[in-house]
């Protein structure tokens, strides 16, 4: 199936730093618009607003977007660097 190959894009797409919206935009260009917007039930024009940087999407509009790939946002744990001083 073709999500596999692009859903590893991605993953290595946001490793290089490249924004999420970026990155889900190349994706959804590469895999077709139409196919994708049907693919998450959502309206053509509202998936390239979403995508657009000047927007700002919700956690629950971005998860939506992940799904096809079997990915969803979260939040880690960040370990204190060993510099930081534990007395602060």
């Amino acid at each position: 199936m073709i999500v596999r190959p692009l859903r590893e894009f991605l993953l290595a797409a946001i490793e290089e730093g490249v924004p999420l919206q970026v990155a889900l935009a190349r994706v959804v260009r590469a895999m077709g618009v139409k196919e994708f917007a049907a693919k998450v039930r959502m309206a053509g024009p509202n998936l390239l607003r979403t995508l657009n940087p000047r927007h700002n999407p919700t956690q629950e509009t971005l998860n939506r977007l992940l799904t096809p790939f079997r990915l969803k946002l979260s939040l880690a744990r960040i370990d204190r660097p060993p510099w930081i001083s534990a007395r602060r």
